[in-house]
């Protein structure tokens, strides 16, 4: 079915080119809207190359945090590894020093 323009439900572009019934008329109207489609298309390409690009940024940003935090973590083993071995060493020598003061008073 045609567009005519008393139709009321039809595009706002289409009712422009209605107005002056000429296929250049239409097509010059279709051609604005190409052109509109396009630059939208754009836009949405440029936010989603931004948006991809902050997701690699986030998931280097993930990656290196998980990794220092790895790191700190085996710092952290290690350290108490150390303290537990100082803290036997120091039981051992408090029990020898006991021992001998055990020793001294009998």
């Amino acid at each position: 079915m045609p567009i005519s323009c008393a139709s009321t439900t039809a595009h706002q572009t289409y009712l422009s080119a209605c107005a002056c019934h000429t296929l250049p008329g239409w097509l010059q109207l279709i051609n604005a809207e190409v052109e509109k489609e396009q630059k939208e298309v754009e836009v949405r390409a440029e936010v989603l190359a931004e948006v991809q690009q902050l997701v690699q940024d986030a998931a280097a940003a993930h990656e290196a945090a998980q990794e220092q935090a790895k790191q700190e973590a085996s710092e952290w083993r290690q350290q108490v590894v150390q303290l537990h071995v100082q803290l036997e060493q120091q039981a051992g020598l408090l029990q020898q020093q006991e021992r001998q003061l055990q020793v001294s008073f009998l």
